[in-house]
């Protein structure tokens, strides 16, 4: 359970990068608004299929490995391919330097980041496969005290925005390197991101009640931490 602290500090590693690049990197605001255009699109095209076909393949007892993987593609298909739409809508009006492209990506981790700081309980997973799991990962750390309730409540947290966030760069980063190259590879590459990011680490891990367990919560994190570094390297090595 989040404490207000927390979303303080949420609020902040998500407003700070953005005003840097804005007064410092002179990133005009439209850059962002881009990235966080495109992740509006992909969002309400992923909820769609859920609605379609992941919640109720989730719900007739299908493979649940299969599902969160599905999801993970969907997730990835759509948010990734509202990037490419954006990008390719504006080409001719404005030109993405090396800033303007980093702005992108974390624009579309910093409006997230404002969504869960304004968010309480679970709120985001009403409705869904992982309403039941989500509340149960809520008991779990609300029972949490002393340094664990630090560890899990506050460093967490914190962590996994700036992790998200990283994912978001990168993987916006490998689709102008795609579009730039004409290479699908570093699309395909994003794409493999999210499939292990929403697929398995965010879905299915979450739909088995791992991260109701200390262990499992604490080792998703990691595993998110190691999938944030090799993005971030692959997408180097894509522009160098």
């Amino acid at each position: 359970m989040m404490t207000f602290l927390t979303r303080s500090i949420i609020f902040l590693i998500a407003v700070l990068p953005l005003a840097y690049l804005s007064l410092e990197m002179k990133v005009p605001v439209k850059a962002f608004l881009f990235g966080t255009g495109s992740w509006g699109i992909g969002c309400i095209l992923k909820i769609l299929a859920y609605s379609l076909f992941v919640q109720p393949l989730h719900q007739k007892g299908r493979s649940l490995k299969a599902v969160a993987l599905l999801n993970g593609f969907l997730s990835g298909l759509f948010e990734l391919s509202a990037s490419v739409l954006i990008i390719l809508l504006v080409r001719h009006k404005y030109t993405f330097d090396p800033p303007s492209i980093i702005g992108f990506g974390l624009a579309i981790g910093a409006f997230e980041s404002l969504i869960v700081v304004f968010s309480s309980g679970n709120e985001l997973f009403k409705g869904t496969s992982l309403e039941k799991s989500s509340a149960e990962t809520i008991r779990f750390l609300e029972g949490l005290r002393g340094s664990k309730s630090f560890l899990f409540n506050m460093v967490c947290p914190v962590t996994e925005r700036m992790i998200a966030t990283t994912l978001h760069v990168a993987t916006r980063g490998m689709v102008f390197t795609a579009l730039s190259s004409r290479t699908p590879l570093p699309f395909l590459a994003a794409m493999a991101v999210f499939v292990v990011a929403d697929g398995w680490l965010g879905y299915y891990d979450h739909a088995t009640g791992r991260l109701s367990t200390e262990r499992g919560y604490l080792k998703i994190h990691l595993y998110l931490l190691m999938l944030a570094l090799v993005s971030i390297t692959a997408y180097i090595e894509s522009i160098t």
